[in-house]
């Protein structure tokens, strides 16, 4: 690739101070707010070749590791009703990495010495300015669990979403059905 380029590394508490100091092409992972003030951009090179790097010819990387979310199963049934409405807003939850670039970046705009409680602010702050976006995440009231179905004020069981105030687990015997999205 015709980069000149000097390898170094440093010891694991001078790898930050050092990297700021230099401002100079380094090696990093994304999300950390470490170098975030920089503006870091990522500098690509062809998708890693297993063969070249075993002939000792370095001029490929390796793939991008997909960072996923998990949710144990088996849990007992009560552990699962009371885990649904969290389950569901994780699953909802579409956050990207200029988002969290900007979180971190107002994170460090902060003039809080404590990180956990500049976290806590800096959350904070990011769900009162975008209401609109995390809302969407929040599962409703009326949408019910497998095992649920819909009821009205008095815990009368309803067919229509617009009648419903709630859900209830459905009386032994009897299932809720899917209708239009909604179990009913």
């Amino acid at each position: 690739h015709n980069m000149p380029l000097a390898f170094a590394t440093a010891a694991a508490n001078e790898y930050v101070p050092l990297n700021r100091d230099l401002q100079s092409l380094l090696y990093w992972w994304t999300p950390d707010s470490s170098f975030i003030d920089f503006d870091p951009e990522r500098v690509l090179f062809p998708t890693h070749d297993a063969q070249e790097f075993r002939r000792g010819i370095y001029r490929s990387m390796p793939s991008d590791v997909v960072l996923t979310n998990w949710a144990a199963g088996g849990l007992d049934s009560e552990m699962a009703r009371d885990a649904e409405g969290a389950l569901a807003l994780a699953s909802s939850m579409q956050l990207f990495n200029s988002d969290i670039a900007g979180l971190l970046k107002e994170s460090q705009k902060l003039d809080i010495a404590d990180g956990e409680t500049r976290a806590w602010q800096t959350a904070c702050n990011w769900l009162k300015e975008n209401r609109d976006l995390w809302h969407q995440w929040v599962p409703r009231e009326t949408d019910c669990a497998r095992g649920q179905g819909l009821v009205d004020a008095l815990g009368t069981f309803v067919t229509n979403v617009s009648q419903a105030l709630k859900c209830a687990t459905c009386p032994s015997g009897y299932a809720a059905l899917q209708h239009n999205g909604q179990r009913i």
